[in-house]
């Protein structure tokens, strides 16, 4: 992603900035084409509803509900919200240097495991109640979705934690 660009072209219904991470929940109107894109930090995108089609690289997949990716920083994409829109979950790790002695993050993951989208799920739940401890349970979360995803067995913990 260009400096000064959006975090997301979708609708920006919710967010919440920690230490580590940007969390960002997003609508993605049925019908929009996000062409050849990168972001500038590693992320995770976790589909809430809808569904979207996605190509990495020459790779093609289509995202469902309770399924996540992992994109390294840098990594162009292209989204199509063909034939529905989509609301997901945008875990952005702002802070790569301290993920890196815990996470491998150079290649592209694609899960639908069940402990991703339990964990992505509890996040989301956070980030929508949002009180004054929610910034710390949002990076351990974080943490634990990473973990899930990049199929770490052991759950990271935070460097504070």
């Amino acid at each position: 992603m260009i400096a000064g660009t959006p975090l997301s072209f979708g609708q920006n219904l919710r967010s919440l900035r920690t230490e580590t991470f940007q969390v960002l929940e997003t609508r993605h109107p049925r019908g929009m084409c996000l062409e050849r894109h990168a972001h500038g930090h590693a992320c995770v995108n976790f589909v809430l509803e809808g569904c979207y089609r996605e190509d990495i690289g020459g790779l093609r997949g289509a995202y469902r509900p309770r399924q996540a990716a992992f994109k390294p920083a840098g990594t162009e994409h292209a989204n199509r919200f063909e034939h529905a829109g989509a609301r997901c979950l945008l875990v952005e790790l702002v802070d790569e240097d301290v993920a890196r002695a815990a996470f491998a993050l150079d290649d592209v993951v694609w899960t639908a495991r069940p402990a991703a989208a339990r964990t992505a799920l509890a996040l989301w739940h956070e980030l929508a109640r949002s009180d004054a401890s929610s910034a710390l349970v949002v990076e351990q979360l974080a943490w634990e979705l990473y973990a899930a995803v990049l199929g770490v067995e052991r759950p990271a913990r935070s460097p504070s934690a």
